[in-house]
């Protein structure tokens, strides 16, 4: 019997509140729903990369590599006479872009049909023939999947324009690939299979290779390919590669997954602040059933599973929102990854039924989570306490410095354990929110401290209903106290990812300022993430010695370089003396001359590569060099956000020394003081149209200006994600404080209905609470700052060394800190219309015979 009235009570309760369950719900929607679309987004771009490396180099063991200067096709065919009994096979690989589609990256991967049984089954569609020999058929023949047929529309016998190096090639789409596993879909979206040959073609590289696949399953077959390759050629494991290729994403996915997290948190104590408002106001309601013989676990029981309810609900309708994020926030997720890392085309979310486990698990563990404390403190006094909220609110007071003690203690030990915790990621983003949890304890305290010495000024310029309004908010700390606290870690939150995004850029923008210090730059297209297609720039090279306007060169070549840590971005570059300057170095500086920079086997470093893998100024790093392994010494250690993989710079001059590859990537030309970038970038490009033989060079030419502003565009794009995650942070603060303000306002009807009838107007009563909300929000904001500040220098100068390698300087945006209060104050201005305009309404009368 007693079951049955609990539970026509709580649903009473339920449809009485209509407007604050819905919010409720809607706060745990949306903190899922982040948490989900991240979780979404970054899985699928992982499980990508993973389909792509299982279909297309699943039975692959190792693979024989030249870095970017690819393989000379006859070391292959002298291999496969001398070990002919070992499973290999040739590829070329390369980024291309299709006529109609300039801005989208597309894969030439050029095979043997002849070895590729031992490798990969394509099995192919095609009118006559349905395997790869179709490829050798016809001439210039391809074959792609059949799900990026029906994306580009694309039918067998259809011919395709494909750009590489400013050379346009056809291929005829001989054969369609159709399967019905998704992992070989995704693989082989945006692939185009075909002969090495024709590959060579299209892509000007003939008698070069990318690699060689092969499948050793001893170790003395591996003995022997090794002795049988030149000395300068890496033989490496796949596994290895996939790893390190994994492992450059890792920390990139760990900061959007804990980004995700601090919207969660956030949400958490906003449920948190619901629940406690709901149990006050039925405190009364408690009382009365206790002093009719239900028992704690009973109420408990009934308040639990109201809870269970609207977490449930909650968290549905957050996977729901989380599956339509999820498909926006991809499209930047895979932005960032071609931007910092390898190029990857996913256009299609990857639905993981345990992610959607997961997120209901979350979703639901955080609800019950954030009820329990609320539930326990409310079910463990007695009637009669629960009866005198004068008491209630006293002892919340009391309590207050002990738990600002608690926090002080915790963020101490945090804040400790952050600066000493050098290589976990996850710990230390563990103790970043342990930094969050110090700091809320600390914001009632601070609250009842900073009103108290405030609220003279605020009486005199204010007069008493300014007096009156921000008393209320210590004198109701137990429903003010969790709503300041949920507004300020949102706040902090926005703070401090947008200081160190400000700083981050401001630290970009002055890198840029030092490092581009020539007038103008010519480079090939497409050289994405270093891969250079060494389309030679020598002839222009030649070409501009001659030029008057030009007082001096400098030549670049971007490649990649191996070593006994892996393989490394390598700029291998000539530049005057007085370009020297560019370099910031760090640390140790005694060796960083431009003399120890072009003596023979030293070498400078990039601080990420520095740090990922411990090395110092005065180290030797072991390279493999055409001539076999041999050991440079890092005389430098400069700042550089080029890559987080870390960089090796080197002068041309070793280079070309160790390694026969005199192609160059780029050029920087030092004008001559009275010619403008602009008019020598107009003249040299009228130049190169009239002159047939250098048009083939596929070139870029920019300003310093320009590949300034396209950088830091980049960086914008690159941050977009963030700047979205924040976005999302402040609308479910939002949304928790909306709901906390309206249960803290209409909760005191009779307090208020007890002020109109001692003369308030309805008027001043408005006023009154639109307020004390602003008030709140006004701390809120204020308390925000020094956590928003904390954060950003944990992100700084810990989050971000430790995923990307990087350092910089904290620069306070205070423009920025500044709206961050406004915000604040502005939000929790609109979330006190509705309950104030609620309030201001009811008739006294009714209000105090309810009562």
């Amino acid at each position: 019997m007693i079951s049955h009235l609990l539970a026509k009570s709580s649903l009473r309760h339920l449809i009485t509140h209509p407007l604050q369950i819905f919010l409720t719900i809607l706060g745990v929607a949306m903190g899922v729903a982040v948490v989900i679309a991240i979780d979404l987004a970054s899985s699928s771009a992982e499980k990508a990369f993973s389909a792509t490396a299982e279909v297309l180099s699943s039975k692959v063991t190792h693979k024989i590599e030249n870095g970017s200067q690819g393989i000379d096709e006859n070391v292959y065919a002298q291999l496969r006479l001398k070990q002919p009994e070992i499973a290999m096979a040739p590829i070329l690989e390369k980024i291309v872009s299709l006529e109609n589609h300039p801005n989208q990256y597309f894969r030439i991967f050029g095979i043997d049909p002849f070895s590729e049984s031992q490798f990969r089954n394509f099995n192919g569609k095609t009118k006559g023939n349905n395997s790869l020999t179709s490829l050798l058929n016809q001439p210039d023949a391809a074959m792609i999947s059949e799900s990026m047929a029906n994306t580009y529309k694309i039918k067998i016998s259809d011919k395709i324009v494909l750009n590489s190096n400013g050379r346009q090639k056809s291929l005829l789409i001989a054969g369609l690939i159709k399967t019905k596993n998704k992992n070989v879909e995704t693989a082989l979206d945006n692939v185009f299979i075909c002969d090495i040959s024709v590959a060579q073609d299209i892509l000007d590289s003939n008698g070069i290779l990318s690699r060689i696949e092969l499948n050793i399953q001893n170790e003395s077959t591996l003995e022997k390919i090794k002795l049988d390759i030149p000395k300068n050629y890496q033989l490496t494991s796949t596994n290895a590669s996939n790893q390190t290729l994994t492992q450059m994403t890792a920390a990139f996915r760990t900061n959007l997954q804990a980004m995700s997290l601090l919207a969660l948190i956030v949400g958490m104590f906003l449920i948190y602040n619901t629940i406690t408002f709901s149990l006050i106001q039925r405190r009364e309601q408690f009382a009365t059933l206790r002093s009719i013989g239900v028992t704690h676990k009973e109420i408990f029981f009934m308040v639990f599973s109201e809870t269970f309810i609207i977490g449930l609900v909650g968290t549905i309708i957050g996977l729901i929102l989380g599956l339509f994020l999820g498909k926006g926030l991809l499209i930047l997720v895979v932005r960032t990854i071609n931007d910092l890392y390898f190029d990857l085309n996913l256009s299609q979310l990857n639905i993981s039924p345990f992610s959607l486990l997961k997120g209901l698990f979350i979703g639901l563990v955080a609800t019950l989570f954030s009820a329990w404390l609320p539930m326990r403190e409310a079910f463990k006094s007695s009637p009669r306490e629960n009866q005198n909220r004068s008491n209630f609110e006293a002892s919340k007071k009391r309590t207050t410095p002990k738990l600002a003690f608690c926090g002080v203690i915790i963020l101490i030990l945090s804040l400790v354990m952050l600066f000493i915790m050098e290589d976990s990621l996850a710990l230390s983003f563990a103790f970043m929110f342990f930094v969050f949890c110090g700091y809320a304890l600390l914001v009632p305290y601070i609250t009842v401290k900073t009103i108290s010495l405030i609220r003279p000024v605020i009486a005199k310029y204010f007069g008493y209903i300014g007096n009156m309004s921000i008393g209320n908010i210590s004198n109701s700390l137990s429903r003010t106290g969790v709503a300041m606290t949920a507004l300020t870690l949102a706040v902090a939150t926005t703070v401090g990812v947008g200081t160190m995004v400000s700083s981050f850029r401001y630290a970009v923008a002055d890198w840029l300022n030092q490092s581009l210090i020539e007038d103008v730059y010519i480079s090939q297209r497409n050289q994405a993430n270093h891969q250079t297609d060494k389309r030679s720039l020598n002839d222009l090279q030649e070409h501009l010695k001659s030029n008057s306007d030009v007082k001096h060169i400098s030549i670049r070549l971007w490649t990649r370089i191996s070593s006994d840590l892996g393989e490394h971005p390598t700029l291998a570059q000539d530049i005057p003396e007085h370009g020297f300057q560019k370099f910031k170095f760090l640390s140790d500086k005694s060796l960083a001359s431009y003399e120890a920079f072009n003596n023979k086997n030293n070498l400078l470093i990039s601080e990420p590569l520095a740090n990922k893998h411990k090395l110092k100024t005065g180290d030797f790093l072991n390279l493999f060099t055409d001539n076999g392994r041999k050991k440079f010494k890092v005389v430098g250690i400069y700042r550089d956000y080029t890559s987080d993989q870390g960089v090796i710079s080197i002068s041309r001059e070793t280079y070309l020394r160790h390694w026969k590859d005199n192609h160059i990537s780029s050029i920087g030309l030092y004008l001559q003081p009275d010619i403008t970038s602009e008019e020598f970038i107009s003249q040299l490009e009228k130049e190169i149209i009239a002159n047939k033989a250098l048009l083939d060079s596929n070139i870029e030419i920019r300003s310093n200006t320009m590949i300034r502003k396209q950088s830091l565009e980049i960086f914008d794009q690159t941050f977009a994600i963030t700047n979205v995650l924040r976005v999302l942070t402040i609308i479910v603060a939002f949304i928790g404080i909306l709901s906390a303000f309206m249960a803290l306002q209409l909760e005191r009807g009779h307090e208020f209905a007890t002020l109109r009838v001692i003369g308030l107007t309805p008027q001043q009563l408005w006023i009154a609470l639109i307020c004390e909300t602003s008030f709140m929000g006004f701390l809120a904001g204020l308390f925000a700052i020094p956590l928003g500040l904390l954060l950003s220098a944990v992100l700084i100068f810990v989050i971000n060394i430790q995923s990307f390698g990087w350092s910089m300087d904290l620069t306070p945006n205070i423009p920025a800190l500044t709206l961050a209060i406004l915000f604040s104050i502005f939000a929790a201005f609109l979330a006190g219309i509705y309950p104030a305009y609620k309030m201001s309404r009811v008739e006294p009368a009714i209000s105090l015979r309810n009562d």
